[in-house]
């Protein structure tokens, strides 16, 4: 256990150091005379560009694979199909990179300072070559730490940056209180703190149902406590906001009528994404297909208990984002560090590490396979405690928030060393396509 949260760690603390070292090539002394009107060229790192690009071509390769025949078809050639689509999704991850990397590389080759010096003489290929070095650094550091730590490592570097704003966040507003502002820090932090607790103790609950085997056995399910994940949020802004933020702003009332406009379309878009994103990843439908040729089928109770789930976690996400981001205008209080899409993965990662550290802490772990499937997820989890094996399933719950990015954001099934002769029997008995 403490090998792999060493490697957890070090992993995170890499990360977060690397993103601090500054892209070559760039000239110190103009990037300080920058800084004054473009502090963004400050924070131009060798790894700027982070994971994303592969984030972006893994989620375009996986929405292929969900909407089109061809991509059905490899998806249902089991490994072989998988990881077909895996080399398709890191070679448009790789020209991904090199666009974005590019496109860097020509805006600070043109940038100049006020007194006419040149932020770089270096060629815009050769910072383009830095630039994608630097993704294919943090993918193989995610890679590490996925194989080797206690969580998916694509999922830790994607909340690592979240969870430096947010503990930056901490003493921004304890000098905001010291310097004489009529906002009290200590009710901000009790307001946070009390919101972080609801968060926990609403994605802690679990909700169960039942699946129905061939042999007429019953076994336990677990709903998502959001079945329709974060992607309504993220698809909110990207959509709603885009088309009608211009449009309420410039209204002749002026920004209240604008601001109240925008949280109304945002709650609406919510809403009407997380039954689409639900239906897409967590409806019947979905578990049958993703359980097909395992004989079970989802019980009478499934549907009524989704419907109920998805009800609640709509209401949690419409409240928890639009609601804290009209906060400010009502309570007058400072709600930067309470915002849901910014809150909700690091917690969820958190969450995820705490249960695997937690068996981890009693037995030590070996892996049984490596899966995207989190329904499969789910039924290995339910056979195993038919058997009386422990297990935990790493990163399942961030698993739960990103349903599109199953290939890049794989979990790993660890049980305690002693059973994993008996759960790789149990595996190999499933009759299922692992990937």
């Amino acid at each position: 256990m403490l090998r792999r949260l060493g490697v957890t760690l070090a992993g995170l603390i890499a990360y977060l150091a690397t993103c601090r070292l500054p892209l070559p090539f760039l000239h110190a002394d103009a990037l300080t005379e920058l800084a004054g009107g473009a502090a963004s060229v400050t924070r131009v790192s060798w790894v700027a560009l982070g994971i994303m690009p592969f984030v972006t071509g893994f989620i375009v390769v996986e929405i292929f694979s969900l909407l089109t025949d061809p991509g059905r078809r490899l998806r249902h050639e089991g490994i072989d199909g998988r990881r077909r689509l895996n080399r398709w999704a890191l070679g448009l991850s790789t020209l991904v990179a090199f666009v974005q990397s590019f496109g860097v590389s020509l805006w600070l080759t043109r940038l100049t300072t006020r007194s006419g010096a040149i932020l770089t003489s270096a060629p815009p290929w050769l910072l383009c070559f830095s630039l994608t070095a630097g993704t294919f650094a943090a993918a193989l550091l995610a890679e590490m730490i996925s194989r080797y730590g206690l969580v998916n490592g694509y999922a830790l570097l994607l909340v690592a940056p979240m969870l430096r704003r947010l503990i930056s966040a901490v003493p921004d507003l304890a000098r905001g209180a010291s310097s004489g502002e009529p906002k009290t820090t200590i009710m901000h932090l009790i307001w946070a703190g009390l919101f972080v607790a609801a968060l926990v103790a609403f994605l802690l609950r679990r909700p169960e149902t039942r699946l129905v085997t061939a042999e007429g056995r019953s076994l336990p399910y677990r709903l998502p406590p959001l079945p329709q994940g974060i992607w309504p949020l993220a698809a909110t802004y990207g959509v709603v906001g885009f088309l009608t933020e211009p449009l309420f702003w410039d209204h002749p009332l002026g920004g209240v009528l604008g601001f109240w406009s925008l949280r109304a379309s945002e709650a609406i878009g919510i809403l009407a994404l997380s039954l689409l994103g639900a239906w897409m990843f967590t409806a019947r439908p979905r578990v049958e297909a993703n359980l097909a040729g395992l004989g079970c089928v989802p019980a009478e109770s499934f549907d009524r208990a989704w419907w109920r789930q998805l009800a609640l976690a709509a209401v949690v996400l419409v409240v928890g984002e639009t609601g804290l981001a009209a906060l400010p205008r009502v309570l007058d209080v400072h709600t930067a560090i309470l915002l849901l899409s910014t809150l909700l993965p690091p917690v969820v990662v958190v969450l995820d590490l705490v249960d695997t550290a937690r068996l981890a802490a009693r037995f030590p772990l070996e892996r049984v396979l490596t899966l995207d499937n989190v329904h499969l997820a789910e039924y290995l989890r339910a056979r195993l405690a038919e058997e009386e094996i422990e297990c935990v399933v790493t990163s399942l719950r961030f698993r739960r928030l990103v349903y599109f990015f199953g290939a890049l954001y794989k979990m790993a099934l660890l049980v305690p060393a002693k059973d994993r002769e008996r759960a790789e029997q149990l595996v190999r008995e499933t009759p299922f396509e692992i990937v």
